[in-house]
């Protein structure tokens, strides 16, 4: 079954448009930073990459962030650039998602054009707000209730708390985007939407215990 209904190419064709999405990624990154960053960032990111790259390398870094810096127009089109291949990227992964979706509940694609691409739209929306949600509280999230914590007085407290809402809030956030993604996409009249469905509960349990493992 597995084989009939093409699941490699299906993941092939996902880890395809994931990997688009990394440069694209790093070039609104670099546009951001040379809209935002001054000469003073650049020395610091270059000091503390001092020792783990090739002097060369970091030499090369340090001329390529310097023009970011210098000129507005070459970071204005870094990130027109990236963000056009992100959408690209991101579009065709959701397509991807909604015939993968499409395959397990046995269905044709019969939406129009312009349905699936605003369909494909409102699922990347979903799927950013879950990638945010992930990065925003497991990776930014102890510097930030760190920073909060100094600023008040009481780092202990303030800690525990983010540690302790983390989770509940990640994990209602996940089932929420993944419960919408799995609604829109197939081509399938649901009788109502559920956030707790067997697909959207597996996928936010996968990334949980992998981002447990990471962290």
């Amino acid at each position: 079954k597995a084989n009939a209904d093409h699941i490699t190419n299906l993941a092939a064709a996902l880890a395809y448009y994931a990997f688009l999405a990394i440069p694209a990624t790093l070039l609104i990154a670099a546009g951001l930073f040379g809209l935002i960053a001054g000469p003073d960032a650049v020395t610091t990111i270059i000091e503390k990459l001092n020792g783990i790259v090739p002097s060369q390398a970091s030499n090369l870094l340090e001329d390529s962030l310097q023009r970011l810096t210098e000129k507005q127009g070459t970071s204005i089109t870094l990130i027109a650039v990236g963000g056009v291949l992100a959408l690209w990227s991101l579009s065709g992964a959701m397509q991807n998602v909604m015939w993968a979706l499409n395959t397990a509940y046995d269905r044709d694609e019969t939406r129009g054009l312009v349905r699936r691409r605003i369909v494909a739209a409102a699922m990347a929306v979903f799927a950013l707000m879950a990638s945010a949600l992930a990065l925003g509280l497991l990776v930014l999230g102890p510097h930030l209730s760190r920073w909060i914590g100094n600023a008040i007085g009481d780092r202990a407290v303030v800690e525990t708390v983010w540690w302790v809402a983390q989770w509940p809030i990640l994990i209602g956030g996940l089932l929420l985007a993944f419960g919408v993604i799995y609604y829109l996409g197939p081509n399938v009249e649901h009788p109502k939407w559920h956030v707790l469905s067997f697909g959207a509960v597996f996928a936010v349990m996968a990334i949980v215990f992998g981002l447990m493992g990471v962290i």
